[in-house]
């Protein structure tokens, strides 16, 4: 999957998608869904052309992607006319299963800052709850669709 995001960190979209972000939060309050990307933002900015953050963040990157699809998917089933009890227990399943796998890739890559001498200070921005990783990778994987979006307009 091509993310104008995560590929090219130097990009023109990435640039151009920072500044307007930027201008968007230095003009009012930050919500929630500001905060998330702000952080994400940082984040990237930070790994520069470290290779090897650059790797694990591209992994959390699909991680919190993967995990937005596991849980619109459970929610999808939730409320079909007739559910399945089956099917729920089992999407829930693998909605946990990625929901761990997202929280080890956010401290994976925490680890790898402070390894590297940068600031993980990031890392209690997110939050340290389950629920607040989750709400963070839900607002990141929105950010990063609508930056697919916008590059696959383009072509």
């Amino acid at each position: 999957m091509k993310h104008a995001s995560s590929e090219n960190p130097g990009g023109r979209e990435f640039l151009q998608e920072l500044w307007q972000h930027k201008s968007e939060l230095e003009h009012g309050e930050m919500n929630e869904n500001e905060r998330a990307v702000r952080v994400y933002i940082d984040i990237k900015k930070a790994i520069g052309k470290n290779n090897q953050l650059a790797k694990i963040f591209k992994t959390l990157e699909d991680a919190a992607l993967n995990y937005m699809r596991l849980v619109l998917r459970l929610n999808r089933a939730k409320l079909e006319s007739d559910p399945d009890p089956v099917m729920i227990e089992k999407y829930d399943e693998h909605r946990r299963l990625g929901h761990n796998r997202l929280i080890d890739d956010v401290n994976l890559l925490s680890r790898e800052f402070k390894k590297a001498g940068l600031d993980n200070s990031w890392r209690n921005d997110i939050g340290l709850s389950r629920e607040a990783i989750g709400d963070w990778a839900r607002q990141v994987a929105q950010f990063l669709e609508k930056m697919e979006g916008g590059e696959n307009s383009d072509a």
